[in-house]
Formats: structure tokens, sequence, C-alpha cells
């Protein structure tokens, strides 16, 4: 909730260029989950090139909330630290049953130390803002007016009771 506040509430713009190579790889990794699941080839490949728009939009809010969380990470210097990362790749081995350096091995082979960081970084991002967050309690009307949202219509009276036996 807090991410999408950002994101709606702070102008950024992304380049188009960025934005199409993001949608590309989310085509890409909605193909592979396809496949992975055992959907064929055909169907897959026609499931991950439909819902173009919807999908370019979630990807442009999504690169919006990575930029916006890194800003505010390196401004109020918010870090993950190597003891947590290892702290993390530690429990991964663990639910694995694998050593603790065959995991580091998998996890840096295939770039997935870095992306834990990553999200690591998001987390505590968003715990720093929510717990930096001040709120208003504003009225239905101001706040529909905000949200663009119609503003809440006054209770129509109530209809008046048919007397009992005039059917």
């Amino acid at each position: 909730m807090v991410v999408q506040a950002l994101v709606e509430r702070v102008p950024c713009e992304m380049p188009p260029s960025l934005i199409e190579q993001a949608d590309e790889r989310e085509k890409v990794r909605h193909l592979v989950r396809l496949l992975r699941a055992g959907v064929p080839r055909h169907l897959a490949e026609r499931t991950a090139e439909g819902g173009d728009e919807r999908r370019r939009d979630a990807v442009e809010r999504r690169l919006k909330a990575e930029f916006l969380l890194r800003n505010v990470a390196e401004k109020e210097r918010i870090l993950v630290t190597e003891s947590e990362v290892d702290s993390q790749i530690r429990a991964f081995a663990s639910r694995q049953g694998w050593r603790e350096e065959r995991a580091r091995s998998y996890m840096e082979g295939r770039g997935m130390v870095r992306a834990m960081r990553e999200e690591m970084s998001e987390g505590k991002t968003v715990e720093f803002l929510l717990e930096n967050a001040s709120t208003t309690e504003l009225p239905p009307d101001e706040f529909a007016r905000r949200h663009g949202r119609p503003e809440p219509e006054a209770e129509a009276p109530a209809a008046p009771e048919a007397p009992e036996g005039d059917e």
C-alpha cells in the first residue's frame, strides 16, 4: 500500500526504452513460467504475447517503485549488510539441506544474491517509510476528490412503506 501510494504521488517518468526492455524481459519470464508449468509451446507463446497493455502498465509501475525505493534507500542510507545477506544464504542452505558454500555458489551463479539484496533493501526501505509516515484523516468528500473517485452521494430518503393490506 505504501509503495502504491509512493508511485501514485511522486511524479516520475521512466524512459520508454527502459519500459520496453523490462516489458520484453517480463514477457520472456512469463513464457518460461508457462512452459515450466507444462503448457504447450504454441499456447504458452500466444498467452505470453497477450495482455500487452496490462503487463506494460504493471512493468512501468514496478520500475517506478524500484526507482523511488532505491532513491529513498540511498538518501536515507538504508543498507543491507553482508551479515544480513549471509544469514539469508544460511537459511536458504538449511531449507535445502545444503552446505552454505553450495547454496552460495548456486545463488551467485544465478544472480540470486544480487536479487535477494535488492529485495531486502526494498523491504527495509518500505519499513522505514511505514515507520516515518504521517497520516491525516480526511473527510469522505476530500478523499474522493484527491483520489479521483466520485463524491459519496447523500443518502436518499427511504421510500414510504405501503400500508398493510393494500396489495
